[in-house]
């Protein structure tokens, strides 16, 4: 089904950029604060990310399930370390991007996590996105909003 509906969105922005110029984007900060449904149930986030002109970010980030603490328990998985984005397309107000999450689970288990992210520009420093991952080898679904300073 995410499959599907990633195909449809992927060649809707193909058809409606073809033809328009990529635009540049400026350097500058992002604050990111997201809702994660996982494996581990219900995460949420925050995110502090460098931003380059050409759309690759570098930042740290934290999440945990019932409240941000580092320690963990029967029902606190915290997920702390840093996150790599990488621009894929951009078409309009949408960009696609791919991000990679790596970091300490419960302060003992190192793991990476791949997302694919689907942002929609709202306003100038307001964007609104959802991404797909995968997460303990199994779908997590997040839903994002960014603040930008650029």
């Amino acid at each position: 089904m995410l499959t599907i509906l990633l195909k449809i969105t992927l060649t809707i922005c193909l058809i409606l950029g073809s033809g328009r110029s990529v635009k540049v984007m400026a350097q500058g900060g992002e604050a990111v604060t997201y809702v994660q449904e996982t494996a581990m149930g219900l995460q949420k986030g925050y995110e502090l990310r460098y931003v380059t002109r050409k759309g690759f970010g570098l930042g740290g980030f934290v999440q945990s399930s019932n409240n941000f603490s580092y320690e963990s328990g029967k029902d606190n998985y915290p997920f702390v370390g840093t996150s790599i984005q990488i621009p894929i397309s951009t078409c309009g107000k949408i960009q696609f991007c791919g991000e990679l999450k790596t970091g300490l689970v419960n302060n003992r288990f190192l793991i990476a996590t791949p997302e694919l992210t689907t942002r929609y520009t709202l306003m100038k420093h307001v964007k609104l996105a959802i991404s797909a991952g995968i997460r303990a080898q199994e779908a997590a679904v997040s839903a994002k909003l960014i603040l930008t300073t650029l």
